[in-house]
């Protein structure tokens, strides 16, 4: 797989721009440093740096690290630590009553409010779908092979969850919740990772499938 540099001609149409590259004309450029991957007529770079840059809007999954008395500071694997104040969170919060709400090690599914130009963020947990997240487990992917599970025309991980009877939730940081028996979300769990991992990742999901808690029901 070729490594190339931000500015980079990786494809041009009828090619299609994925993760990693934006289309400028009829041209599709690079926009991170990573590796070319084809698939489907997608063209993706996959990153190599493994960093998470927040964005405005993304759905992250972040674990709290400390508790003030209006706040909570998370960790959502950026350059700097997030805040989500306590007016952003679907329960009623009074001063000094987070340390009872919300304490470190606890996880939850939020929205990237803002963000400045340092990277530095606010979290919020009011909308659809966002919450603390009680049950289940997390697995932390590199962000550059995220489009591996989720990206192109190839739903892996829609189809590894069917696979395992699972839920599964994957935040734009390198973060994916799966929740179902216990067995299942191991197998899930080691799915992702050998996804993750693999040089030839079609042969690797393939051989994944037919491993599945499904096959042997």
């Amino acid at each position: 797989m070729e490594i190339v540099t931000p500015g980079t001609v990786v494809g041009t149409l009828p090619m299609r721009s994925g993760f990693g590259t934006k289309m400028i004309g009829d041209q599709i450029i690079a926009t991170v440093s990573g590796r070319i991957r084809e698939s489907s007529n997608l063209v993706v770079v996959e990153s190599l740096n493994k960093s998470y840059f927040p964005g405005l809007g993304d759905l992250v999954i972040a674990d709290v690290i400390s508790v003030r008395n209006n706040m909570w500071i998370l960790d959502v694997r950026g350059p700097f630590e997030a805040i989500l104040p306590a007016s952003l969170v679907p329960w009623a919060s009074g001063y000094g009553q987070t340390h009872h709400q919300m304490t470190p090690g606890a996880s939850v599914l939020a929205r990237i409010q803002d963000v400045d130009e340092t990277m530095r963020c606010v979290l919020t947990m009011k909308g659809a779908g966002l919450r603390k997240l009680v049950q289940g487990s997390i697995v932390d992917v590199p962000i550059g092979k995220i489009n591996r599970l989720t990206g192109g025309d190839v739903a892996r991980l829609s189809a590894l969850k069917e696979a395992a009877d699972c839920r599964a939730i994957v935040g734009g940081n390198g973060r994916i919740w799966i929740d179902g028996s216990l067995d299942h979300i191991q197998w899930l769990r080691d799915a992702i990772v050998a996804i993750s991992k693999a040089n030839d990742v079609g042969g690797v999901f393939s051989q994944l499938l037919e491993s599945a808690p499904s096959s042997k029901l």
